[in-house]
């Protein structure tokens, strides 16, 4: 049926209550809402919009929909397996370190790109420009962040990738 997203979700939440509990202090939604990020419909979203753009209500407002379920089935079972999980569990506060340095950050914009380059099953000729732009829109969302804020900061950078993608997809003509 449709609890795949409901269960998972608070499974990983428990999940995550349980290792903060006996192992080590962590933020618990933060860790929680990594393990479910791929149930999370981004492309029903877009498709959505794109279909409301063109002026297919029907079929865009029903993908809409659908989608903001899958999202709301997200949450319910992040919240509920959170909740049930810190009932049970004792709950240890969250240290906040200090931060890495520059060049740890780097390290892992690149191991991250690499990684969702085969998650994603780049062909190998266009690895470089993943890893271009994922360089270029953590920089950009860096300095966003430091200018504007946190979300201003992520768009930013979010809208870098996109326009380094789109820009490599005219030249290459795909």
């Amino acid at each position: 049926g449709r609890v795949l997203e409901s269960l998972s979700a608070f499974v990983c939440a428990f999940i995550a209550v349980i290792f903060n509990a006996y192992i080590y202090p962590i933020n618990c939604s933060v860790v929680a809402l990594s393990g479910i990020i791929w149930f999370v419909p981004g492309l029903s979203v877009t498709m959505a919009v794109a279909e409301l753009s063109t002026r297919n209500l029907l079929s865009g407002t029903l993908r809409l929909m659908g989608a903001f379920i899958g999202i709301l089935q997200l949450s319910f079972g992040l919240r509920a397996g959170l909740k049930i999980g810190e009932l049970f569990m004792p709950h240890q506060e969250v240290v906040v370190r200090a931060t890495l340095s520059i060049y740890w950050s780097w390290l892992s914009v690149f191991i991250a790109a690499i990684t969702f380059a085969v998650l994603l099953r780049v062909p190998p000729k266009m690895v470089w420009i993943t890893l271009i732009s994922s360089a270029f829109g953590s920089a950009t969302g860096q300095y966003g962040t430091y200018l504007f804020g946190d979300s201003i900061g992520s768009f930013f950078g979010a809208l870098i990738i996109c326009i380094i993608g789109n820009l490599y997809a005219r030249i290459v003509k795909r």
